[in-house]
């Protein structure tokens, strides 16, 4: 793909993500809310020649597990955490310049949120093993 074809792929996902993005945030039902938010990480998946497109699928996907109580339930607080963390991942988004390096900082900085093991909120039941033995891979729990 020449660089030329590749910022326009790059700008056709972009605008495909900010409509989804942006329906988001327009509903404080958490359902509604998911719909949109769930529209943009399976629109990702239609751009895999776009290299920064791959952070963020995994990203979107880790909270969108918060809705399914997945790995940890939150009880009675799952939807206000979910909807939080959506609303911050959706403001972050559309403040983010949208090039490739602008991208790959954006899936980063939730990466790196993502992270901890009381990723997104202390509290809560884990209701998984995780990876290796730990909530969260084979780092000891906290």
């Amino acid at each position: 793909m020449t660089p030329l074809e590749e910022a326009a792929r790059l700008a056709e996902l972009v605008a495909e993500l900010d409509q989804f993005l942006t329906a988001a945030l327009a509903h404080d039902d958490p359902e509604q809310m998911r719909d949109p938010f769930l529209s943009a990480a399976g629109t990702v998946t239609e751009y895999v020649d776009v290299g920064a497109a791959g952070g963020l699928y995994r990203v979107w996907m880790n909270i969108d597990d918060i809705f399914d109580a997945w790995p940890v339930d939150y009880g009675d607080e799952t939807d206000a955490i979910a909807m939080r963390e959506v609303r911050l991942a959706v403001e972050e988004w559309l403040a983010t310049p949208k090039t490739e390096a602008g991208i790959s900082a954006y899936v980063d900085r939730w990466e790196a949120r993502q992270a901890p093991d009381d990723w997104p909120d202390p509290g809560g039941v884990w209701i998984a093993g995780g990876w290796g033995g730990g909530p969260r891979g084979d780092r000891p729990a906290r």
